[in-house]
């Protein structure tokens, strides 16, 4: 009835659990810098420190420590927010002394101890690198990132397939660039290229602006544009731009693109298992015919290879692998995949 009073013993549904702004680990551990990505989060449960051993830096070394050996759980206050935080940074700078911390990698494993420097009054041979230098390259991880927003174009060449995981992490992770926007290029001495392109961003401005009103109708009323507009407009377009095997640009109709000619049903997971098993029948290479934007002229023809056994050399093996994992890939997925195009021994 009206006015009943709500039962009382009725506990309040909990809140949704908040999501950590950091990368985890293997063992569920979040690692990153001590730095303020979000009022929830901003301490990770390992904290990247300079690897410092016998008074000297080692950047070579990506080194963490765990939160419960770090200085927060000796600050005698709280840190909830950002400016919890910052009273926390300050109450750090005050402190007289270096400490000597057990140190670990992301995932955890022991790289012996790090002297902690938490003062400048601590007189420590840092090969040559006052204390602030040290704070703003931790601060920028290592990488001297410069500050948002990052110029495009921006480059930054590291050592090891592992080093540019790490500060592609650190990019997408802690300063917000797509993972789209990120191009790498590996070289053939191992080192790699890290370059913020913004790719994506800039694609995405483009399309927003083109397809402001939807796509284009053409005189048959169908829609046209390219595949990847759909992720803008919500639906693929009914012809998809493509360029044609004489090098001429037209397009082709998206079921024929998307499910091959395939007359089935495509709209529940066993109508999927049945496209796919029907795709495994059919020849590795598929021509389909490229029309100009009204469908009156023949301009060319597509090709599409089913095939998904090229063979890689070894490094590009590795390559595909380190690419898998950080995209998040499951590991018995990625074991399959790298087997797909592993060259037979002969």
């Amino acid at each position: 009835p009206a006015g009943t009073p709500a039962d009382a013993s009725q506990e309040p549904a909990p809140e949704p659990e908040k999501q950590s702004a950091y990368p985890v680990n293997s063992k569920g551990q979040t690692y990153g810098l001590c730095s303020i990505v979000s009022p929830e989060n901003c301490i990770p449960d390992l904290i990247n420190v300079p690897f410092i051993k016998d008074g000297e830096n080692d950047p070579s070394v990506v080194c963490y420590v765990r939160r419960e050996d770090a200085a927060p759980y000796r600050y005698p206050g709280e840190i909830h927010n950002p400016d919890d935080a910052m009273d926390y940074m300050a109450w750090l700078e005050k402190q007289p002394y270096s400490v000597a911390l057990p140190a670990c990698d992301k995932e955890g494993n022991s790289l012996g101890t790090t002297e902690l420097i938490v003062n400048d009054s601590v007189k420590v041979d840092t090969g040559g690198k006052d204390l602030a230098t040290i704070r703003e390259e931790v601060k920028n991880n290592r990488w001297n990132v410069p500050a948002d927003p990052i110029p495009e174009g921006t480059e930054f060449t590291v050592a090891t397939v592992d080093e540019m995981n790490e500060l592609c992490d650190y990019l997408h992770n802690v300063r917000g660039i797509k993972n789209a926007d990120i191009a790498v290029t590996r070289h053939k001495d191992g080192s790699c290229t890290v370059s913020v392109a913004y790719y994506m961003t800039k694609q995405e401005e483009e399309a927003k602006k083109r397809l402001a009103n939807g796509y284009p109708v053409n005189s048959k009323g169908q829609t046209y544009g390219f595949a990847l507009d759909s992720q803008f407009v919500g639906e693929h377009p009914d012809l998809v731009a493509v360029e044609a095997t004489n090098g001429k640009s037209g397009y082709i109709l998206w079921g024929e693109y998307r499910y091959l000619g395939y007359t089935g049903r495509t709209e529940t997971a066993e109508d999927m298992m049945a496209f796919i098993a029907w795709q495994e029948t059919q020849p590795d290479l598929r021509v389909i015919p490229v029309y100009d934007v009204n469908r009156d002229n023949l301009i060319g023809y597509y090709e599409i290879n089913l095939s998904n056994n090229e063979e890689f050399s070894e490094d590009e093996l590795k390559w595909l692998e380190d690419s898998l994992r950080r995209a998040g890939i499951k590991e018995e997925d990625i074991a399959r995949e790298i087997e797909k195009h592993r060259a037979p021994k002969s």
